[in-house]
């Protein structure tokens, strides 16, 4: 049975409508949810590291070997890259060589965990950066695809709604006028549009024949 049917496409039309913009709303929510981690990530982890670093080299220039400690044992106990442990490893072994050699074999140890911390926020960076355009993209289909459905759903409700009714309105106006000929037609209505145009006739047509 098509009783309902208008009735039914419109409802269902609305539904889809409220729904997928419901989803375009969570899914931006997630996209951000995401992206936030991601950045405080890369801010904590290897932002410890190179602080460490910078700490390691004051305390050269200051000859405080109980900060550079300090600072050595807070870097190692922030690697996060594989390659943090070889420089790590690198800084104790020249830090026990009391010459030139061993101060600029420890400089090139810190030097190298920063230089693998930077590199390692920046590819972080880009892979946020990647997942944000990711998302962005994503949240343009969904709302270009609720946008072609509205339209859908608009020309649905003009066809089988609007414009039978400006049809209505038109033949009631047209007898009010005094044209009793006026019927009520347009071209390929719905079934159930038909049906309440061959009812409105009917009777314009009993009235006429009064």
């Amino acid at each position: 049975m098509r009783e309902h049917f208008i009735g039914q496409s419109v409802r269902f039309g609305a539904w889809v409508f409220i729904f997928l913009t419901m989803l375009m709303s969570f899914a931006s929510i997630w996209i951000f949810v995401r992206i936030t981690p991601a950045t405080a990530t890369i801010l904590e982890q290897n932002d410890r590291s190179i602080a460490a670093c910078e700490a390691m080299l004051a305390a050269m220039v200051t000859r405080d070997k109980d900060e550079f400690n300090a600072a050595l044992t807070r870097a190692e106990a922030s690697i996060n890259e594989p390659e943090e442990s070889a420089a790590v490893a690198a800084i104790k072994l020249s830090r026990e060589v009391n010459s030139k050699a061993g101060v600029q074999a420890t400089i090139r140890g810190i030097q190298q965990i920063a230089a693998i911390n930077r590199q390692a926020m920046e590819r972080a960076d880009r892979q946020v950066q990647q997942f944000g355009t990711a998302g962005a993209w994503g949240v343009v289909f969904m709302a270009t695809t609720i946008f072609l459905i509205g339209m859908i759903f608009l020309r649905g409700m003009r066809r089988n709604l609007i414009i039978p009714l400006l049809e209505i309105d038109a033949v009631t106006r047209a007898q009010e006028s005094g044209n009793t000929m006026r019927r009520c037609y347009i071209k390929k209505p719905a079934r159930e549009v038909q049906q309440v145009f061959n009812r409105i006739n009917t009777i314009l047509d009993q009235l006429e024949e009064k």
